[in-house]
């Protein structure tokens, strides 16, 4: 199968900002279908810009075809890229529709086709219906319609299922899954979709599953080993390459220490301590929590300062033992 896109240690970061994304490393063949797993927040959005070149100031190589993406026009770029929030010109149907096929330089579709298409995609209106008299589902089937007009080497589609209910969310994904078939295709879901369409997504059969979590990425086997691992969105424990230590939080005073079983303890920044109140401690409480970090992570032979801002760089996280959400 001939390999379509390749992010070679792609990294970005907005202005001023934290990495979004870190060391992006992606081969994408023709056809293939992915689906990007991500809490919200931690990119899902800006990863599927960056792959799109809808934002190109990022650090790193990504080709397209064997060529560089920043080199290449828009119209060299085949690409299509679905919002939740999908934008339209204002007016009807046809005139969106018209538009469309007036910047791709295609022949315009006539009206009979143009109803067969609103069928298809199961939107209950004709070409002369105005965009602000359809329901927001049928303006993001209207934004999948549009892209299988366009016909796109690689279609991206952020997470424009959580907005629905279950059954609105089945019948859209299964719209998806019928109309691009034979393309391309990057799906990006946060937590709430990845339950909601758990059986639907495990059934669909993605060839790669990523996962996406404050600038850092991984690649899973398959979709169903992440489903079914006990991997939490917020938390990469059960991760291969990563390991994790059950230890404690204690407040002391107004401080707080992280505390290992082999009686390590290292003294937090007040920078975290905001976070930490969330935590409600009194003096002299501990919270169990996981130690999350790389197995090649020697914490023991940090000193505190050094702890410290491994933990401020992202160099390891800590969740609550209790429901596995996250503290630092």
């Amino acid at each position: 199968m001939k390999q379509i896109l390749n992010a070679q240690n792609v990294c970005f970061s907005y202005y001023k900002k934290p990495l979004c994304l870190k060391d992006v490393n992606l081969s994408l063949n023709e056809k293939e279908k992915v689906v990007l797993f991500a809490p919200e927040e931690m990119g899902k959005t800006t990863f599927l810009k960056v792959m799109a070149s809808f934002e190109d100031k990022y650090f790193g190589k990504i080709l397209y075809r064997g060529k560089d993406l920043k080199s290449l026009s828009d119209k060299e770029k085949n690409f299509s890229l679905i919002f939740a929030e999908p934008v339209f010109l204002k007016g009807t149907i046809r005139k969106n529709i018209d538009f469309l096929t007036d910047t791709l330089s295609i022949e315009k579709i006539d009206t009979l086709k143009i109803a067969e298409l609103l069928k298809s995609f199961k939107i209950e209106a004709d070409e002369q219906t105005k965009l602000k008299k359809l329901s927001q589902i049928d303006k993001v089937k209207l934004s999948l319609l549009r892209s299988y007009i366009k016909q796109p080497d690689i279609l991206f589609v952020d997470d424009i299922f959580e907005q629905f209910e279950k059954e609105q969310a089945v019948s859209l994904f299964n719209t998806l899954k019928t109309s691009f078939k034979d393309t391309t295709l990057i799906f990006a879901c946060g937590e709430h979709t990845s339950k909601m369409l758990k059986k639907e997504i495990a059934e669909f059969k993605f060839n790669k599953a990523l996962y996406l979590n404050v600038a850092n990425y991984y690649e899973f086997k398959s979709v169903e080993q992440f489903l079914d691992s006990k991997t939490d969105f917020m938390s990469l424990a059960f991760k291969e390459d990563w390991q994790s230590d059950l230890a404690v939080i204690t407040k002391s005073g107004s401080d707080y220490y992280l505390s290992f079983e082999n009686n390590n303890r290292f003294k937090l920044d007040k920078i975290f301590n905001g976070k930490l109140d969330e935590l409600k401690l009194e003096s002299d409480d501990t919270e169990d929590i996981y130690f999350v970090s790389p197995i090649d992570f020697d914490i023991l032979s940090l000193k505190n300062d050094e702890i410290n801002k491994s933990l401020q760089n992202g160099k390891f996280s800590i969740f609550t033992a209790l429901d596995g959400s996250r503290v630092l």
